[in-house]
């Protein structure tokens, strides 16, 4: 009779910890998110950025302490 009532109280403190993770799962749901081609993200559509940021995600190069401007990249070698 103890494990049954161990066992159901463990059963009941997981359904009690899950139902609010898949809750918050299904209600605060991330926006879709622009991606880097080639290290260029088009933002023309401002959309995504005024209501939230934006992961930087993507093909990348990294030059440090350089501005690049377009039309004026490096080639990578």
């Amino acid at each position: 009779m103890m494990t049954k009532k161990i066992l159901l109280t463990c059963t009941l403190f997981l359904i009690i910890l899950t139902i609010p993770r898949l809750l918050w799962l299904y209600l605060y749901v991330a926006p879709d998110q622009p991606h880097a081609v080639k290290g260029t993200l088009d933002l023309r559509q401002g959309e995504v950025i005024k209501k939230h940021s934006i992961r930087l995600e993507g093909e990348w190069e990294f030059y440090p302490d350089t501005l690049l401007e377009p039309g004026n990249e490096k080639t990578a070698g």
